[in-house]
């Protein structure tokens, strides 16, 4: 009975040893196959985000709709939500804003349901941009505070550089000047202390803008100039279609054509690599004005400004097209096509008016004032520019450029 006992006992330890190997095993593979998985995931994640860095929107747009199916399958609803943040983010840049609405509500739904602080920051920034676009700088102001303050609590210093960077934009839309450079060079202290190359680029371009609108040429062009050398390290595609007609526009300004055309044909070449119908038109419009200024070939400039507004009107790209239809209107006056050239600047007042950017009403009414002195109606004339005052002031007395000075020297 002993000897039984024994061999039973025996072959019980080895059962259960056998068990806990298979468990083991079991376990092991299990966790092993979680972790491929989830490396997988964010593989799929990290390719989609260098594709819209980059400005390669359909692509990304391919690799994450595959990733929400695998999210899905898993039910995952965390990476489920990262999914549609970064469909989000595709949308907006493309202007597809009923797009961009759908994922954004889906994003927002779940990172509530997570309480994901991570995830809400970047939705209300987002929907801060949607708002600034559509002219709506109030909801706007309320959303980027929104991710502000959600980003301070966390100490997120990445998303609050970009955040200050956003608070700038706003800014030099309603006219003061004074608060975006603070908020932009803020900005750019968080993106050198985060080392994000990207962020540092974008923020020279968007202070070298300030310094165009004070007036200050030189300054600006030597802003745009450092944020192209970092934004070349890190082949900045978008980022350098942006820079180049920037500083293209700079150098017109200069009279300095051959650079103007250099960098304005750069912008093209950068721009039509993306997936970006905003930037190409752009730089469409850029070419335009080296065209009318540069060589006063106002064939060739009206073929280009033509595809600029296509393409805006295509995407309904409302602040764009503000500047567009002035542009436009400019153009239609060079050849003497009054009616043209007046239904263009009524059309760009009407939209920055819907819009409440304080600079663009400014020059429509300034346009609307040359003109009609042009042709002799000089009530209508002073009538337009007594308007154009009064807008020129209210951006002027808020924008001192001693007191921006300042910023820089303690920057």
């Amino acid at each position: 009975m002993a000897l039984f006992e024994a061999v039973y006992v025996n072959m019980l330890s080895m059962c259960f040893r056998k068990c806990l190997i298979t468990l083991y095993l079991i376990n092991f593979l299990v966790s092993n196959s979680y972790a491929q998985n989830n490396s997988a995931f964010e593989n799929l994640i990290a390719n989609a985000n260098n594709n819209i860095n980059s400005g390669s929107y359909n692509q990304a747009t391919l690799q994450l709709k595959d990733g929400l199916k695998q999210a899905e399958t898993a039910k995952n609803k965390k990476n489920e939500a990262r999914i549609y943040d970064l469909l989000a983010e595709i949308s907006i840049k493309k202007r597809e804003f009923e797009t961009f609405k759908t994922y954004d509500a889906f994003a927002t739904q779940i990172a509530n349901q997570l309480k994901d602080t991570t995830l809400l920051i970047s939705l209300n920034n987002r929907k801060g941009i949607y708002y600034m676009e559509e002219g709506q700088n109030d909801l706007a102001l309320q959303q980027y505070n929104t991710a502000l303050n959600l980003s301070i609590a966390k100490k997120e210093t990445k998303r609050i550089a970009e955040i200050y960077s956003n608070l700038g934009s706003l800014s030099l839309a309603t006219g003061d000047k004074d608060k975006a450079i603070n908020n932009f060079f803020n900005a750019l202290k968080l993106h050198e202390l985060n080392d994000n190359k990207r962020g540092i680029g974008e923020t020279y371009s968007n202070i070298s803008s300030t310094y165009y609108l004070m007036g200050k040429i030189d300054d600006a062009i030597n802003y745009q100039k450092t944020g192209i050398s970092i934004r070349e390290k890190i082949n900045d595609k978008p980022g350098l279609a942006i820079a180049n007609n920037n500083i293209g526009q700079l150098y017109l300004i200069k009279k300095d054509n051959v650079s103007a055309k250099q960098h304005l044909t750069q912008a093209i070449n950068y721009a039509e690599e993306t997936d970006n119908s905003k930037l190409i038109a752009s730089a469409y419009a850029g070419m335009s004005a080296f065209e009318i200024i540069g060589t006063k070939n106002y064939k060739s400039a009206l073929q280009w400004q033509t595809k600029a507004i296509t393409l805006s009107e295509k995407i309904d790209d409302k602040q764009v097209l503000s500047r567009l239809y002035v542009s436009a209107g400019n153009l239609a006056n060079n050849v003497n096509d009054s009616i043209t050239s007046i239904n263009f600047y009524n059309k760009a007042l009407a939209l920055s008016k819907s819009l409440k950017n304080k600079e663009n009403i400014s020059n429509a009414y300034e346009k609307l004032s040359n003109f009609y002195n042009s042709r002799g109606n000089f009530k209508k004339a002073y009538d337009n520019y007594k308007q154009h005052v009064l807008y020129r002031d209210s951006i002027t007395e808020k924008s001192n450029l001693s007191k921006i000075e300042e910023v820089r020297v303690k920057y």
